[in-house]
Parts: structure tokens; sequence; C-alpha cells
């Protein structure tokens, strides 16, 4: 990992893809993380839900409200920036494994993590 990049994890505690904790690791070991946001879903069986998400203030150590995926519009909030779900899950290229998007000006790049559960993301500028 170089100096310069961030990299995400997401972790899926319960059966619904729409419930995770995204942590960020630490650049001196892979093996100690922050916990950043945390994505909640109601698990009501409606297809028409808002998952929200709340962001860690890393100053106070609480949890604040940052965004919220809209499922029947199909779109996620990127702070004011509304991002279409086809452009978070647009490949580069047919044989790749990872996809890319543009949300605030920046470039992300997500993949599978090697445990085959969760999700990497990574910032690339």
């Amino acid at each position: 990992m170089s100096a310069a990049s961030l990299v995400l994890v997401f972790v899926f505690s319960s059966p619904g893809m729409r419930n995770f904790k995204v942590h960020q690791l630490s650049s001196e070991s892979s093996a100690s993380s922050i916990e950043l946001h945390k994505f909640h879903h109601p698990e009501t069986g409606f297809a028409d839900e808002v998952t929200t998400f709340h962001r860690q203030n890393l100053a106070t150590s609480i949890f604040e409200a940052a965004r919220k995926i809209l499922w029947t519009n199909a779109v996620g909030h990127f702070g004011l920036e509304e991002v279409h779900i086809r452009d978070l899950r647009r490949v580069k290229k047919p044989s790749s494994r990872s996809r890319r998007f543009k949300a605030g000006g920046s470039e992300y790049k997500w993949r599978i993590a090697p445990n085959s559960t969760d999700l990497l993301v990574v910032y690339l500028g």
C-alpha cells in the first residue's frame, strides 16, 4: 500500500447486504483499523426503504448522520452529489474484478476482499 492510498474495508455482520461497517486500514499495520462508517437498513422486506449511514467524528468519537441511499431511485448521495447505482457498478474492462466510480470530484475503486465476504475500497484521488 502506498503512502498516499486510502484503503477501506467493508465488514458485513448480518445476512442483509445493506447492513455493514466500514473500517480504514492503518498505514502502519494492515492488522489495525479505525471504524469510520456504519450503514443501516431496516429489515422490513420492502424494496423502497432507505439505507442510512453514519460517519464517526474522530474528534468526539460520536457517529453522526452522513448520507442515505434511496433504493427506489437507485442513487447514492455523497455530500450534495447524487450518484446513480449503475455508475457505482460500472466495469472498466470485461475481465475486471473491480469497479471504479467518481464522486465528489474524486475517483474510487472497489473490489471483493481476499476473504470473499468483505469489500475493499481504495481512494485513487
